[in-house]
């Protein structure tokens, strides 16, 4: 996601009188379920600069839509949090366009070198999962993909984006603003008893 709309959210959400600790106090559901695709991500990554991935480039989009689909199935589980069916929406329109592309999402060159350089883009093709996944004429739902540059001095980490990212960005800033302003436990349990 983008940290600047992140860190924007908490400082609104506290603006508004809200309280950092309460986002601790949501109940997610299979919350375990998380942890798979960040495991599979941190070993997808360790295997990209490892040789052995060479041979195996064919797993690459299968595992990319597992980590996917798992995240979806965890945000349609939790759907009634807010700003989740945002988030939900923000991750169906990255799905879409990792089906399109064989389960990768591909970037425009333009915007990798404004990020990251002409070398980066240089190396980038040199090594065959990446340079799968740049953006030639035939990718189809293009704009669906990773188009939107964030570099220095206007992000605070240097990235490419797609549409879905910025959509799920909105949908974590509505469910930490909420978060943050909802009633606690202890303030929900306090007034019942008064009600009692």
């Amino acid at each position: 996601m983008v940290p600047e709309l992140i860190i924007l959210s908490l400082l609104i959400g506290w603006a508004l009188g809200g309280k950092f600790w309460q986002i601790g106090d949501v109940k997610i559901k299979c919350i375990w379920l998380m942890f798979v695709p960040l495991v599979m991500y941190i070993a997808s990554c360790a295997a990209l600069h490892s040789s052995v991935m060479v041979k195996y480039l064919w797993l690459a989009g299968p595992l990319h839509l597992t980590e996917k689909a798992i995240w979806l199935a965890v945000v349609l589980l939790n759907l009634r949090l807010p700003g989740a069916k945002v988030i939900f929406g923000g991750m169906v329109l990255n799905l879409a366009a990792m089906l399109a592309n064989g389960g990768l999402m591909p970037a425009t060159p333009g915007a990798l070198v404004a990020v990251f350089g002409e070398s980066y883009l240089k190396l980038a093709k040199s090594m065959p999962l990446v340079h799968s996944s740049i953006m030639d004429g035939r990718c189809p739902l293009w704009f669906l993909c990773d188009i939107i540059p964030a570099h220095k001095p206007y992000a605070f980490v240097p990235a490419v984006y797609s549409v879905g990212d910025m959509v799920m960005s909105v949908g974590i800033m509505i469910a930490l603003i909420s978060l943050m302003r909802a009633p606690s436990a202890a303030k929900v349990k306090s007034a019942e008893r008064g009600t009692a």
